[in-house]
């Protein structure tokens, strides 16, 4: 197989193949968020999870916004725009463009990644446009760039924040007229490639502080897909997390059945900086650690173990434990801004919505409230309408009954709105 058309094994981060299950028959999550209506022995949750699966598409997600994002990406693939990726590190925004690659009339053609980051800028200038024999020490032959080389196929630009601004100025060439010059010749070459390319930086920015042109930002820019980070779509980490161990136990030659209720928990609280990479990486450990058929919390490493005790440690406290994986200043104002929530919903619970009242009965100036309502996107007005409700349910329940309006309004009211500023 020629280099340029090698991909990296889609399992990193949350792909199969298309025939391939992401659950053998035996492997069985203990579910503490998932799926509650099987219920086995000693009332554990147990289910197979669902593929999750969107269209064609070979990514695992049950994210609303991600499922989003890959309905919107299989419509740009089948054009030629210039795409921007963005999202944190271990996201996998070179799995979607993987996607948009495979889903397009370029599919037959190579489909090459380059990082940015790690090459020198005439390293990156000779990889890219290629360079003749004699061009610069050890040049001692010609050489192919992957503009040329991939022509009629797409090129992955990963990191392209880190491109110095005389290389951008080569790169925007490219985008507008498809023309470049390989390293140290005069003749002029073309190549028809499409572009996607990615980062983790906020280019806009860095257009604004002039590290990045603007015409090169907006010719990369046509369409853009901003990747979540996994600790905003949860919902994922479970069937992530059991699709790895059945990639990682095919190639252990283990056999793993089960992930605990504990680990499961662990899995599910931590924060993830790392994204799905780290995701992987977990479980590969886990895997091999584990000495029988369930994956226990002696499996994962002590910094997620540690969370599901201080989780039991501090009952309800104010906090999510996953705040202690911060720096101190961003965790505070996490904390902070957790408390001044939920403080404004139970004292617009009290006031029924009225912010005059709970500007009074709260001590805040009225004009700050109402800026810290807008910040946190409060709507008084649900707590009027939760009142308004409870009050035609009161006058329908018999006198008789008092206990059943308090449990009422406990259950309708104070959870709803506890739930909400968490």
């Amino acid at each position: 197989m020629n280099e340029l058309d090698r991909v990296e094994s889609p399992g990193d981060f949350g792909i199969t193949d298309p025939d391939r299950q992401p659950l053998s028959p035996g492997l069985r999550i203990t579910a503490i968020e998932l799926e509650e209506e099987s219920k086995q022995q000693s009332g554990t949750v147990v289910k197979h999870l669902p593929r999750g699966k969107v269209g064609n598409s070979r990514i695992i997600t049950h994210d609303p916004e991600l499922e989003a994002i890959l309905h919107e990406a299989a419509k740009v693939a089948r054009s030629d725009a210039s795409i921007m990726i963005t999202g944190e590190t271990g996201t996998g925004k070179d799995l979607l463009a993987n996607e948009i690659h495979s889903s397009s009339h370029r599919s037959s053609k190579p489909f090459v990644t380059i990082n940015c980051a790690t090459l020198s800028e005439q390293l990156l200038e000779s990889e890219l446009f290629g360079h003749v024999r004699g061009a610069f020490t050890g040049a001692d032959r010609s050489k192919v760039g992957f503009f040329e080389a991939a022509n009629g196929g797409t090129v992955f630009l990963d990191e392209i924040g880190e491109v110095s601004p005389s290389f951008q100025v080569k790169l925007l060439r490219v985008l507008q007229y498809g023309e470049f010059n390989r390293v140290g010749d005069i003749k002029t070459y073309h190549s028809n490639v499409r572009i996607v390319a990615a980062t983790n930086q906020d280019l806009e920015r860095r257009v604004k502080d002039g590290g990045f042109r603007n015409d090169l930002y907006y010719r990369l820019n046509v369409v853009s897909f901003r990747l979540p980070p996994l600790r905003e779509r949860r919902c994922d980490i479970a069937p992530l997390a059991a699709h790895f161990v059945q990639l990682m136990s095919r190639e252990c030659s283990r056999e793993i059945r089960e992930i605990s209720k504990e680990t499961l928990e662990a899995l599910l609280m931590y924060d993830w900086p790392g994204n799905v990479r780290e995701l992987r990486n977990v479980m590969e450990r886990a895997v091999i650690l584990c000495d029988g058929l369930a994956l226990g919390p002696e499996t994962i490493p002590k910094k997620l173990r540690s969370f599901v005790r201080l989780r039991e440690e501090s009952g309800n406290a104010a906090f999510d434990v996953a705040d202690l994986n911060v720096p101190f200043k961003d965790a505070k104002e996490r904390v902070l801004g957790q408390f001044e929530s939920a403080y404004i919903h139970h004292h617009l619970l009290l006031s029924e919505g009225n912010v005059s009242q709970a500007a009074r009965s709260t001590g805040i100036y009225a004009a700050n409230l109402y800026e810290k309502i807008r910040r946190y996107g409060i709507d008084p007005d649900k707590y009027r309408q939760r009142t308004r409700t409870l009050a035609a349910a009161t006058m329908r329940v018999p006198a008789s009954r008092p206990s059943a309006i308090r449990r009422g309004l406990s259950e309708d009211c104070v959870a709803p709105a506890v739930e909400e500023a968490v």
